[in-house]
């Protein structure tokens, strides 16, 4: 979404203009993959194909392609907040009947494709625990340092309101509760609390998320020093030792993870950045 904003130059007009130009494209190179998948037999995976693991069966030399009436391929984003910010100088919390827009665009797009092609599309929200660095290191080398667009490593997942914005709790879920609604897959909220806090805190958060309908997690990072047993929320080094000899679990792309084993981590830098911009969210108007 950031590319397509940038190649737009403010032109609204065609911005939505690429941006059916690239969801057609998706389309027609998700519908060569159902081609050619469908070109594979029962024989290149009997247990799921012939014998009862899929939602039907072929015979061992018929195609598969009649099992893949089941199977979904998405259309997916990345980057609403810079999209925004590319456009307006301002992000998806004050642009939000914009970003609303782009989202109902897409989804369209897919209900428009699966009419059109008979194939299950879905609209994804996209994580991006590795393609936020990516496609940030690309954008930046095409287009230079622009503020709030290129100048981090990473770019903003999906629809979120972005990891460094000082937002309390009520405020992000508010803010991210519509496009719920919209996207069909990978739609994730989470709020970000401080290691040690109480369950009645929390509580409130989770009930009003419930009540919004939405797919939602708590983050809170829990780490442990293995040189000094100090237990608490770190990223890097051990506040009380030092020691980069450390074990850490958080939620990274909505799913809790090891971002730390024993000091060591698999997450490129546009990751870590954003795990370390990343702002705890207060609870003040619930």
């Amino acid at each position: 979404l950031p590319k397509l904003a940038l190649d737009s130059k403010g032109d609204i007009d065609e911005f939505f203009r690429l941006l059916k130009t690239y969801s057609d494209m998706i389309f027609e190179i998700h519908e060569w993959t159902y081609a050619q998948l469908g070109k594979a037999t029962g024989i290149s995976n009997p247990l799921l194909f012939t014998q009862g693991g899929a939602w039907m069966n072929v015979g061992v030399h018929e195609s598969i392609a009649p099992l893949l009436e089941a199977a979904t391929a998405s259309l997916g984003y990345i980057g609403l907040e810079e999209c925004c910010q590319a456009l307006f100088g301002r992000g998806v919390i004050e642009e939000h009947d914009f970003a609303i827009k782009i989202i109902k665009e897409l989804r369209q797009y897919c209900e428009v494709a699966k009419a059109k092609y008979g194939h299950l599309y879905a609209l994804y929200s996209t994580p991006a625990e590795s393609l936020c660095h990516k496609f940030s290191t690309l954008l930046r080398k095409t287009y230079g340092v622009i503020p709030g667009v290129t100048d981090r490593d990473y770019l903003t997942n999906s629809f979120h309101v972005p990891v460094w914005q000082e937002v309390d709790a009520l405020e992000k879920l508010t803010a991210e509760a519509e496009f719920h609604q919209i996207a069909t897959g990978g739609k994730i909220s989470y709020v970000e609390f401080p290691y040690g806090v109480d369950e009645n805190v929390i509580q409130p958060i989770i009930d009003y998320a419930m009540r919004q309908g939405l797919y939602f997690g708590v983050n809170i990072v829990s780490s442990h020093c293995s040189a000094c047993s100090f237990d608490g929320d770190f990223a890097d080094t051990c506040p009380q030792c030092g020691s980069d000899d450390i074990t850490s679990i958080l939620r990274a792309c909505g799913y809790l993870a090891y971002n730390r084993i024993d000091g060591e981590t698999r997450y490129n830098k546009g990751k870590q950045e954003e795990i370390s911009e990343r702002v705890k969210h207060t609870s003040q108007h619930l």
